[in-house]
């Protein structure tokens, strides 16, 4: 009983001072991106389908309500759409260095009032890899039933489907005190025509490329 008593304050010192150590540890030099940056280097077209900018907003196609903000804390949301003159995708991005800004995935959605009613990760082949994209059935009030797409961009470059293996990566990179603690959220949603399944992976193709070579890498 005395040795386990031992054994157990051990422990608990070692708790303590691995505590302490993370504590004392320099935080990571994270970058000073904001939205201005994150609306410079958002591609303006991808493919055959162009941005369209609004009156107030030239660089936006809408700007999210103020309780994304609140719950995410992002250092940046860009709404842009994309249109042929046919069909349309609303691509929203959500970029950030806390792994906090991306812990629940729902916030976008209902802050445009919609509905996540089933969701099957898939991957997509492109240009810079394989994406594993998580394909959503969505319902909202007005549009009735739509598909969408969501995956990630975290440290390393790296690709995921869900947040919860990107904030691991991030939190993994912290401890290291890694400085590519940036991250990126890519919502996809069809707006206007009938694209189906294989339309909308051959734009997110065409958007990842689009998107690396606007921002010299960054999305």
């Amino acid at each position: 009983m005395e040795g386990l008593k031992i054994r157990s304050l051990a422990v608990g010192g070692l708790l303590i001072l691995g505590g302490l150590a993370l504590q004392a540890m320099p935080k990571a030099n994270l970058s000073s991106k904001d939205e201005k940056f994150m609306e410079d280097k958002a591609p303006m077209t991808v493919g055959k389908f162009r941005f369209e900018a609004t009156p107030e907003n030239p660089r936006q196609s809408y700007k999210v309500d103020e309780s994304t903000y609140d719950i995410l804390k992002p250092f940046g949301v860009v709404g842009r759409i994309y249109t042929d003159g046919q069909t349309a995708f609303d691509v929203m991005l959500i970029s950030g260095n806390d792994k906090n800004s991306f812990h629940d995935n729902r916030v976008c959605f209902q802050a445009q009032a919609y509905t996540i009613t089933g969701q099957e990760i898939e991957p997509v082949e492109t240009e810079r890899g394989t994406i594993p994209v998580t394909f959503l059935t969505l319902q909202h009030a007005q549009r009735g039933k739509l598909s969408a797409a969501m995956f990630y961009k975290g440290p390393g470059d790296a690709w995921f489907s869900l947040p919860q293996p990107l904030t691991w990566a991030m939190f993994k990179e912290q401890l290291k005190l890694g400085r590519d603690l940036d991250s990126t959220f890519y919502r996809i949603i069809p707006v206007m025509g009938e694209p189906d399944r294989a339309e909308l992976k051959q734009f997110i193709r065409e958007y990842v490329v689009s998107a690396q070579k606007s921002s010299d890498g960054f999305f």
